[in-house]
């Protein structure tokens, strides 16, 4: 019997855009996923992927001259960082600067998104806001016109879909 084929679809809204347009597919072709965990890895496009942050906290502390230590007054859930990595395909390398416009137009001139990714039936959905890119151009010697991407969006620590 073998394993059941994992279906994965993304996009990024770009319905913020002063020109407002449709939402950009980032999990088809030419856009490829590239898995893993950390964005230190942008030297080696094997090691690299979607990760949607580590969780924070936000405290709150009361401290008085009168008692000892301080007390919690609040915790709340801070902002984390969602890290997505692409490839881009492109025929050429003026084909490939074309398909990159469109990602780099929609993490950084709008002031807020949603990055949606599909696993299966399962769903992942974050509110971010404008965020910072790498292009590893570097790269396209070994691998031709793959030109790998990387994104470091700050996102609401409240998904809007999926517990993560």
């Amino acid at each position: 019997m073998s394993e059941p084929f994992v279906v994965m679809s993304g996009f990024i809204t770009r319905s913020n855009l002063a020109t407002p347009l449709p939402d950009l597919p980032i999990f088809v072709d030419p856009y490829w996923p590239i898995m893993g965990d950390d964005a230190d890895a942008a030297d080696m496009s094997m090691q690299s992927g979607i990760m949607p942050g580590q969780s924070a906290t936000k405290y709150v502390w009361a401290d008085s001259p009168y008692v000892a230590g301080q007390q919690l007054v609040l915790a709340t859930p801070d902002i984390s960082t969602l890290d997505l990595r692409l490839v881009i395909d492109g025929d050429s390398m003026l084909d490939a600067q074309n398909k990159i416009a469109p990602i780099i137009q929609a993490v950084r001139n709008q002031l807020s998104f949603t990055v949606s990714v599909t696993f299966d039936e399962a769903t992942y959905a974050w509110n971010c806001w404008n965020g910072d890119y790498l292009v590893a151009i570097n790269q396209l010697w070994m691998f031709g016109y793959l030109v790998p991407m990387y994104l470091t969006l700050p996102r609401d620590p409240t998904p809007v879909s999926g517990p993560v």
